[in-house]
């Protein structure tokens, strides 16, 4: 038996002291809800910070806003020069944790200055991480790499941050939904949370499958050429449904109508579309892609070459069963 499973079966005892919860996705505040239940946290603040302001966003902060006993949502719009979008979220959130103690803190997205600098603040508090998507096993991503560009050096010192060696040293536990594809600690120091499933299977893949493109804000990574190309490709896969990414401010022109998440992540929003038929997915390399693997009857990957060059993250995709596509 696994290390992470003779783990889960511990009994946790009930933290009744105060402890500090910070999340700024909508996967990482489904995932903390999982987190407080599995480290049977009773009394707790939480900090949301978001860019992008989405239902979702606005849905789970509800969700764990109700549970806690101080709670802030900081949104920043976000700005032309960088800089600005941390200071926004420095100070408004420094207001929120005057004078506060916690036991506990419990965060995701390691690499972000003020997480990170908040982190240090309270550096004798017990730190508990969780899963901040695909970062967590991409080994050739920012969470497995001690360079830092000059910049990102200044803002970690101005801001009171330490290296992301530091900080994983100093975590007592992770929860991953994904506990076989490797993690930014190692195996004693991990801890499983449920993905997910159906909850009924019979029949259902008698059904034909339902194609859902996993879109992704290309125009970030992708030249105007490349998202055509792209665009021919997706086309020719059949889809019917467009799953669009929070931060798409131009998504593909596919036809197809977008799913309605209705406040849901997109897991959650997935399995209640596709009514337990059999799903087909296709499109970005995402968290989705791994997430939902044990319900798909296939999943396409479609990566630009610069990318299939870049990451490990792709190699891991076709270990884990998907099918890589390459464009130029």
């Amino acid at each position: 038996m696994n290390q992470y499973i003779k783990e889960k079966l511990k009994p946790l005892g009930v933290h009744n002291k105060k402890a500090l919860l910070i999340v700024r996705t909508p996967f990482q505040a489904w995932l903390a809800e999982k987190v407080i239940e599995k480290e049977r946290i009773r009394n707790f603040d939480v900090i949301y910070f978001t860019q992008n302001d989405s239902d979702e966003d606005r849905s789970y902060y509800s969700e764990l806003k109700v549970k806690a006993r101080r709670s802030k949502y900081i949104f920043v719009v976000r700005q032309r020069y960088d800089i600005l979008n941390h200071l926004n979220f420095w100070l408004r959130s420094r207001l929120f944790l005057w004078r506060q103690e916690y036991s506990s803190i419990m965060l995701s997205s390691i690499e972000s200055h003020v997480i990170n600098s908040i982190s240090n603040r309270f550096r004798y508090s017990r730190l508990v991480t969780f899963d901040d998507g695909t970062a967590n096993y991409n080994t050739s991503g920012v969470y497995f790499s001690e360079l830092e560009s000059a910049r990102s050096l200044l803002y970690r010192k101005f801001f009171g941050g330490v290296p992301l060696s530091v900080v994983k040293k100093r975590i007592s536990r992770h929860y991953t939904v994904q506990p076989r594809l490797g993690n930014i600690v190692s195996e004693p120091k991990l801890f499983c949370i449920d993905g997910w499933g159906y909850k009924n299977q019979s029949g259902q893949f008698r059904l034909p499958p339902k194609t859902y493109f996993l879109g992704a804000p290309f125009s970030e990574f992708l030249n105007s050429g490349q998202i055509k190309r792209l665009e021919t490709l997706v086309r020719d896969e059949g889809v019917d449904v467009y799953v669009r990414h929070p931060r798409e401010t131009d998504p593909l022109e596919l036809g197809v109508p977008f799913l309605e998440k209705n406040g849901l992540i997109a897991e959650e929003a997935i399995l209640r579309d596709s009514q337990e038929r059999p799903i087909r997915l296709i499109g970005s390399l995402s968290s989705v892609m791994f997430n939902l693997s044990g319900m798909a009857t296939q999943r396409t990957v479609f990566v630009s070459a610069t990318q299939n060059s870049n990451s490990d993250l792709v190699g891991i995709a076709k270990k884990a069963g998907c099918e890589v596509v390459v464009f130029e």
